[in-house]
């Protein structure tokens, strides 16, 4: 479904390099993440054991969620989260403590995170997320898709508010170093604004997905482009496209900004969902009409329109 949700709250734990503007940024020491006090920001009890990844996207889920209709029934509220690297961050220890003694000897504090999806059972506790909380691990898309998802369940109405994380850690020592990745979350509160209601809101997002080739990289792109324009109308749209090394050689090359007659900006990304998600923040923190999207690994692509949001709005 490619209709459009809104986004009512944006939440963010990130280190200053990537830190949006009009959200809360943790700070202060904790592991080897310098910027970012679990203290602090989750309190003396209960936090300080979880693994990272559970609670970066605490610290950003919460701060999204903040707000939210307090009335909203427990089973009408859902969480989506979207993770390329937590599974390998937590379960290399894990792994590492099995091979070299015995699975008696993981820590009780671990051992309930071998799947990645219990990574959001913490959150989805915190946030009474009891319509269901599913966790994405698609290499570089993983938190659009986690949108998308959410924007398909409130379209159908499986739920009321939707509370979207997107999460990314470090590799665990040992395992290779993913350029130009940095650990953080950021996570938005969404809802459904259908036709003849009225909806407090920062921005409308609407998610288009696709997959890519090499050799028909630039008609793939533009298909998903040109849609969201049609979309958008007569309001000037800038395209923020993150492309793994493949993808952005092939485009840098390209010329892609005169194949799609807008201005484009094109970053380097590896497996991680992190920056996407935080140029979606951005965009819905700004105000300005702007396409974020994504040519990810494996061929997947995905694209997300960010149109302001009219509190007066009824139809779309």
């Amino acid at each position: 479904m490619t209709a459009a949700v809104t986004v009512t709250r944006v939440g963010q734990c990130l280190p200053a390099a990537l830190s949006v503007d009009g959200a809360p940024a943790g700070v202060g020491p904790v592991r080897d993440q310098d910027w970012f006090d679990v203290t602090e920001r989750l309190g003396r009890r209960g936090y300080r054991y979880l693994p990272l990844p559970s609670q970066l996207a605490i610290a950003a889920g919460r701060d999204a969620a903040v707000g939210a209709d307090p009335a909203l029934p427990p089973e009408q509220r859902t969480l989506w989260l979207g993770t390329a690297s937590s599974a390998s961050r937590v379960h290399a220890p894990l792994d590492a403590t099995i091979r070299q003694s015995s699975s008696d000897e993981l820590s009780p504090a671990a051992a309930p995170y071998f799947s990645v999806n219990l990574m959001a059972g913490r959150l989805a506790s915190d946030l009474e997320a009891r319509g269901g909380a599913t966790t994405f691990t698609t290499p570089t898309t993983a938190g659009l898709d986690a949108l998308a998802a959410a924007a398909s369940a409130l379209r159908l109405g499986r739920c009321a508010r939707a509370v979207v994380v997107s999460v990314e850690v470090p590799p665990a020592a040992g395992q290779p170093p993913l350029e130009g990745e940095a650990a953080g979350a950021v996570a938005f509160s969404v809802v459904d604004a259908p036709a003849g209601t009225t909806v407090p809101g920062l921005a409308d997002v609407t998610v288009r997905r696709g997959s890519w080739r090499p050799d028909t990289l630039l008609d793939d792109v533009s298909s998903l482009v040109q849609e969201h324009v049609r979309v958008a109308g007569p309001a000037p749209v800038a395209v923020d496209l993150h492309a793994v090394p493949q993808a952005h050689a092939l485009i840098a090359d390209a010329g892609l900004a005169d194949h799609l007659g807008v201005p484009v900006r094109l970053t380097a990304v590896t497996a991680g969902g992190l920056a996407p998600a935080a140029a979606v923040a951005a965009a819905v923190l700004d105000g300005a009409p702007r396409i974020v999207l994504v040519a990810g690994a494996m061929g997947h692509l995905a694209a997300v329109l960010v149109r302001p949001h009219d509190d007066r709005e009824t139809d779309r």
